[in-house]
């Protein structure tokens, strides 16, 4: 079972939705990036305000948190696309944006190039850290950002580390889900 406490996205991941994140990544379309960060912003207020109404033990997160990208992809691309999304979230949510206190610790082969879950969760084996005298400054409940979530394999493996910090609930959020399937 994830670790994760929940995992959505604003869209599916589909046409033409990867076309859109996939301008945004690689042809440096932050326009579209900043479109599509405003929905999901937009779908987590909605679901956080909902939260708060609800006589249950959930709440509202503490801090928004963006899956890192290695010094070397941040090279190859010219930005981490994550951490803009995370950063209009947690504009939007009025939430403190604590990005800087994790890190991809090993530079990974992209995931899509993993062909089973079982090399997908390999090759993230020692992928993120916690930066040295980074605080999470207490935080038990954070959200998670990415752009892109497939198989879960990243950001299951970032919230084993937030977890090992000492965060209660991870709640990954995405611009995209893609569908689940029986494939391994």
């Amino acid at each position: 079972p994830p670790s994760f406490a929940l995992c959505r996205g604003a869209f599916a991941y589909a046409t033409p939705i990867d076309q859109l994140i996939a301008d945004y990544k690689f042809n440096e379309r932050l326009d579209i990036g900043a479109g599509l960060s405003e929905e999901l912003g937009l779908v987590m207020e909605a679901y956080y305000a909902g939260v708060r109404q609800e006589a249950s033990t959930r709440r509202k997160p503490f801090a928004v948190i963006a899956v890192p990208l290695h010094p070397r992809r941040f090279r190859q691309r010219g930005f981490d696309q994550a951490r803009l999304i995370a950063q209009r979230v947690a504009h939007r949510l009025a939430l403190p944006n604590l990005s800087d206190a994790v890190a991809r610790t090993r530079h990974t082969t992209p995931q899509t190039e993993a062909k089973t879950k079982a090399e997908r969760q390999a090759n993230l084996i020692g992928a993120f850290g916690i930066v040295k005298g980074a605080a999470l400054n207490g935080c038990k409940h954070v959200i998670v950002i990415d752009d892109v979530v497939t198989t879960t394999a990243t950001v299951s493996s970032l919230t084993e580390t937030l977890l090992d910090a000492g965060v209660k609930r991870v709640d990954v959020w995405c611009l995209a889900r893609a569908e689940r399937s029986s494939k391994g």
